[in-house]
C-alpha cells in the first residue's frame, strides 16, 4: 500500500508504518512477560514504547504542518508514558 502513495502522504503513512510497528512490537514483548519484567527484558520493551510515542509526535507535527485534519481521539500520552 505505502508504494502506491508519493510526495507528502508518502512520509505521513511511513510514520504511521513506524510507530504502529514499534506499538506492536511493544505489546508484543509486554504481553510475553509475566507479571514482573526483569531489567533486561524490560529495557527493549521500553526503548519500543519511547519509539512509538516519538513517531506518534511525528506524525502530530507533520499532519499539523501540512493543515491536515488530527487525530479525533486525543491519546493518552502522559498516562503511555507511565507505563513504558
Amino acid at each position: 500500500m505505502l508504494a502506491d502513495w508519493e510526495g507528502e502522504h508518502e512520509k505521513y503513512l511511513t510514520l504511521i508504518y513506524d510507530g504502529l510497528t514499534a506499538m506492536n512490537s511493544f505489546l508484543s514483548l509486554l504481553y510475553s512477560e509475566h507479571l514482573w519484567i526483569d531489567e533486561p527484558s524490560a529495557k527493549p520493551i521500553g526503548l519500543q514504547g519511547a519509539h512509538f510515542m516519538d513517531t506518534l509526535h511525528a506524525v502530530a507535527s507533520y499532519a499539523l504542518g501540512q493543515e491536515w485534519t488530527r487525530f479525533k481521539v486525543m491519546p493518552k500520552l502522559h498516562l503511555f508514558s507511565h507505563v513504558v
